[in-house]
């Protein structure tokens, strides 16, 4: 065993990594043994190809704007009042949006003229050519505003829960986010980032939902338990029920089946060891439609796939990069939290209704 070992990383070491692949699947060992020898081929490629890279070309000046300018936006409701504040948030909107997206637009101009990644990657992958679903090149400039206006709005909806009190303070900070996840949800559509679009589909439904909530409280009196049960109590279902509704959605978008085997297994948390966090995985799947090869990296997932696994795969036939596979993404326990909460706080009035 100890022999196959050093051939297999020998195979490695000298950029054989298809062969190197195979030899591994050869191997008497268990499907996980299997999956750890793909991961750390992977990890080699991928340092082998990164090598010489120089991090000095990486723009510092945008990073720290954008962090200086979120600490501005945050500040400026608290340090300054009147015109001072309304000149200091608009600094901070500059340094927080223009001045990233000014180098993201300069960057994507650099990256133009460059051999694309996503085609060498997808050479590496299949013989023939092939339709590759990760390492793309930078967005178009628009995404990439849309992207950073999104982030913006965010700040703005946290900075009106401390100009407004009560439920005018909800309706607000609801406005802001609203338009926020619905500019995420066209930035991920144009992007053809489809699981990512279908969570912000249900994030918009669900702050719509809380929106109503805010506008009726406010047009009307006396009836707060009545709009709770009518709004706010739907509103965390569809984040209570996260995982479902995503399900239901892919589900329908996805009606071609189609047979897709997984040529490698990327780890995308690379600490190992003490103090490691749990690793996440991608799948790679290859498969056919329509006469054109897929290379397509699946979301995250806790659980390591299989090298060399044949599965069913649903696909929708209008882009068959969006795919379905019976699983939620893994951030779903952050939106069934948020749920519960919006849920508790809907159901208060009964709750205090309740013999103690």
């Amino acid at each position: 065993m100890d022999s196959e070992l050093e051939y297999i990383m020998s195979l490695a070491n000298d950029g054989k990594y298809d062969e190197a692949r195979k030899a591994v699947e050869a191997l008497d060992v268990s499907a996980t043994h299997k999956a750890t020898l793909n991961m750390q081929i992977w990890q080699m490629q991928h340092n082998a190809e990164t090598a010489g890279y120089d991090p000095e070309r990486i723009p510092k000046f945008p990073v720290i704007s954008m962090i200086l300018g979120f600490v501005l936006l945050i500040s400026t409701g608290y340090l300054f009042k009147g015109s001072l504040q309304d000149f200091f948030f608009v600094i901070g909107l500059i340094m927080v949006g223009a001045i990233p997206a000014y180098y993201c637009i300069k960057e994507k101009r650099l990256i133009d003229n460059l051999t694309h990644k996503r085609d060498k990657e997808a050479q590496m992958y299949a013989e023939e050519e092939a339709d590759i679903n990760f390492s793309r090149p930078l967005p178009a400039p628009h995404i990439v505003v849309m992207g950073i206006s999104a982030g913006v709005l965010f700040i703005i909806g946290i900075l009106m829960t401390n100009l407004f009190n009560g439920t005018a303070k909800v309706l607000a900070a609801s406005i802001f986010f609203l338009t926020g996840f619905v500019l995420m949800y066209l930035c991920c559509k144009k992007n053809r980032n489809h699981n990512a679009a279908v969570s912000f589909m249900l994030l918009c439904a669900s702050t719509f939902l809380i929106l109503v909530y805010s506008l009726f409280s406010l047009t009307t009196i006396d009836s707060d338990t009545f709009s709770r049960l009518v709004f706010l109590l739907p509103s965390s279902i569809i984040l209570l029920f996260f995982p479902v509704l995503f399900r239901l959605i892919k589900r329908f978008q996805c009606t071609e089946a189609i047979e897709a085997e997984c040529i490698d297994i990327l780890v995308i948390s690379g600490r190992y060891g003490r103090g490691s966090r749990r690793p996440h995985y991608h799948a790679v799947w290859k498969y056919s439609y329509n006469g054109t090869v897929y290379i397509h990296k699946d979301m995250a997932s806790y659980k390591s796939p299989y090298y060399g696994e044949h599965i069913e795969l649903l696909i929708d036939p209008r882009d068959p990069h969006n795919t379905y596979r019976k699983k939620a993404p893994i951030t779903s326990v952050l939106y069934i939290a948020s749920g519960l909460f919006i849920a508790l706080y809907a159901l208060e009035p009964l709750i205090d209704k309740l013999p103690h």
